[in-house]
């Protein structure tokens, strides 16, 4: 919602193609659309690029993207290329969608059902929180947001890469027979 808000409100970026005026609406529409595109090509290859560098850094790749976007974005300025280029990145998010997936699923599954509820709650119980203080800090400041919102995540990045390491993503696969 915040990243809607943040494009249509303060970024408001308006372009011409090929001498045709694209209001703000059709150019994040562009931008949605470059993302879904980037994100549904990127997908299929997380499950690749896992196998070649492994789950650890296949997901800290995807946490750091998702991490870094909104700094970028308010850093970009109003530069509708950068933008564009910034929402393709952010598609590639995608990538570790597959080894985060089998590793709730292995906690829960792997005799720590606990763990993997405990995870599941706790990231659930944050989305009010989050979107209380989000909503506090776009009243402030949309850019104060986009710099917090991508402070928290890169933390948050950072902790990840901090737990002890993960489960080898072919093993987990290989237990739960999905190769």
């Amino acid at each position: 919602m915040f990243l809607v808000l943040y494009v249509m409100s303060v970024k408001n970026l308006d372009a011409s193609v090929l001498g045709v005026h694209l209001d703000s609406v059709v150019v994040f529409s562009l931008f949605m659309a470059v993302e879904a595109t980037v994100a549904l090509v990127s997908a299929p290859l997380g499950e690749e690029l896992v196998r070649e560098f492994g789950a650890r850094s296949t997901l800290a790749g995807s946490l750091v993207v998702t991490a870094a976007f909104p700094g970028l974005l308010f850093l970009a300025g109003q530069d509708v290329l950068a933008v564009a280029v910034l929402f393709g990145v952010f598609g590639l998010r995608l990538v570790g969608q597959p080894a985060r997936e089998v590793f709730v699923e292995q906690l829960s599954d792997a005799g720590n059902e606990r763990a993997g509820r405990s995870y599941r709650t706790v990231r659930n119980a944050l989305v009010v929180p989050s979107s209380v203080v989000g909503g506090a800090l776009y009243t402030v400041s949309p850019d104060l947001l986009m710099l917090a919102a991508s402070v928290v995540g890169l933390v948050g990045a950072a902790t990840f890469l901090r737990v002890e390491p993960l489960p080898d993503y072919l093993t987990l696969y290989e237990d739960d027979g999905r190769r």
